[in-house]
């Protein structure tokens, strides 16, 4: 039997130039969008700010999260049980102002990129298809 862990995930841009913000990840040592896995009782909303917090520092409102009908899903054996793991992130788009209030906080690096850098980037699972499918949304 698969186990469901439900979470969020961040999309987070700035416009003028138009650039997203993606972090490397200290276990996989991939990069990926700001995303995690919901604690008892959160919502997806509460996950993504969560998330956006504890990876890049910046405080977030539930009134700024742009939510989408979009789920990152993928599927992952738990390295803490072995059990087969299907992860179901909410994907939410945030627009910040001011790229230089993100600063690394749980992750080993943050970085901007155009959409055309990411496809070189997002190498993790199917993060650009993602993307792709929420992208008319910004």
């Amino acid at each position: 039997m698969t186990a469901i862990r439900k979470g969020a995930m961040a999309i987070i841009f700035t416009r003028d130039p138009l650039r997203f913000l993606i972090v490397l990840n200290p276990k996989s040592r991939q990069y990926s969008f700001v995303a995690g896995g919901s604690n008892k009782g959160e919502t997806y909303a509460d996950t993504a700010i969560r998330e956006i917090k504890e990876e890049v520092s910046l405080d977030i409102s539930k009134d700024e999260l742009i939510e989408t009908d979009f789920f990152n899903e993928f599927t992952r054996q738990d390295w803490k049980t072995g059990v087969e793991v299907l992860n179901e992130q909410k994907v939410f788009l945030v627009e910040i102002k001011d790229q230089h209030k993100a600063v690394p906080k749980d992750v080993l690096k943050i970085i901007w990129l155009s959409e055309n850098e990411l496809e070189g980037k997002l190498t993790r699972g199917n993060l650009l298809d993602v993307f792709k499918k929420v992208k008319g949304m910004i």
